[in-house]
């Protein structure tokens, strides 16, 4: 199965997005439900559309947060260049929601990207902030 990083507004308000990410690298994957301002969505598009732009290229995107004092979970996705061929790669690590009995789950992988899978990703995101403004 081919590796997979998705967005999806699940609930919004006045003030705040939810959104539900969810990645897949053919082997791990995880899902969390997490919390962002409105613009949230575009801000993050805009700090990835063009990666990579050199072979020392490295983003890096939060969505939500991490631990046990913060509503919903967190999604940190860092995007860098390795070697000098400029093969491009995503770390991925998702936390779910902290329950009080249990804690949370998470799960950390990194996976090849391409370029233009990236540029996709930045085009979604600017779909979604769309929907949610619109």
């Amino acid at each position: 199965m081919d590796a997979a990083l998705k967005a999806a507004v699940i609930w919004s308000d006045a003030d705040v997005i939810e959104l539900r990410i969810s990645a897949w690298d053919g082997r791990f994957g995880g899902v969390a439900d997490v919390y962002i301002a409105r613009g949230g969505i575009s801000k993050a598009a805009a700090q990835i559309a063009g990666f990579p732009t050199t072979i020392s290229d490295t983003r890096e995107l939060q969505f939500g947060a991490f631990g046990r004092d913060s509503a919903g979970g967190g999604a940190r996705l860092r995007f860098y260049v390795q070697g000098g061929a400029g093969h491009t790669f995503v770390e991925i690590h998702i936390e779910s929601d902290y329950n009080r009995s249990e804690g949370a789950d998470s799960v950390s992988f990194r996976t090849h990207v391409e370029a233009s899978a990236v540029d996709i990703f930045v085009q979604e995101l600017q779909e979604l902030e769309a929907v949610v403004t619109g």
